[in-house]
């Protein structure tokens, strides 16, 4: 229940940002910028205030659409709390990026590599959703899902357990560092990482234990 409550938080707070800085926004917005701070992909503010809301709705009724009719093979009969705490994190990050968008657009176009918002929402994403990839189940939507991976669940559960210690420990880091020096590039960093490190551990797994 506190998880649907948050989840429902997430996107009230979105909704409530977007009505306060309505009338002061520019009648166009960029909604992505290069690491050089140079705007693109403009829209009208009518576009900017409700497309993260909506997407972040979007993939809270698709979420739930998916388990619902979730194959049997791979299903998320333990993995309701899991799954809610992966919307969660997903919601804190669109939440960041949203408030950064609408409120702080003078700052991304001026040092987008030091947009602290972005990057703390990154941080955060990481931290929270280490709660969970050690106790998702097998599935087509959330996790590692390299064929190896999905065909062995002892190949899954490891991997997810590196995962959950990687995001947690990468999502720290990241948002220590971000208090001092915020740069989209150290982010960029801390994803590869995030990618990257337990691939190659399931890959081993997989190459050489036989799992």
């Amino acid at each position: 229940m506190i998880r649907n409550i948050i989840c429902a938080a997430i996107l009230f707070l979105m909704l409530f940002i977007s009505y306060l800085s309505y009338s002061s926004l520019p009648d166009m917005l960029a909604m992505r910028y290069t690491l050089d701070g140079v705007g693109y992909q403009y829209v009208t503010k009518n576009v900017a205030t409700i497309f993260l809301p909506t997407t972040y709705l979007a993939c809270i009724l698709l979420t739930m659409l998916y388990v619902k009719l979730r194959p049997t093979k791979l299903n998320l009969d333990n993995s309701t709390f899991a799954t809610k705490e992966a919307i969660i994190a997903m919601g804190v990050l669109m939440l960041g990026y949203h408030y950064a968008n609408l409120t702080q657009y003078h700052e991304m176009a001026e040092n987008m590599a030091g947009c602290q918002t972005k990057v703390c929402s990154i941080a955060l994403f990481f931290i929270i959703s280490s709660n969970f990839w050690g106790k998702i189940e097998p599935n087509y939507l959330f996790g590692c899902k390299l064929p190896w991976t999905l065909a062995s669940t002892n190949n899954w559960r490891l991997t997810h357990r590196l995962i959950a210690k990687v995001s947690a420990v990468t999502g720290t880091l990241l948002l220590l560092t971000t208090l001092i020096y915020p740069s989209f590039y150290i982010s960029l960093v801390a994803i590869l990482l995030f990618v990257l490190i337990p691939s190659c551990y399931s890959y081993w797994l997989f190459r050489y234990r036989g799992i």
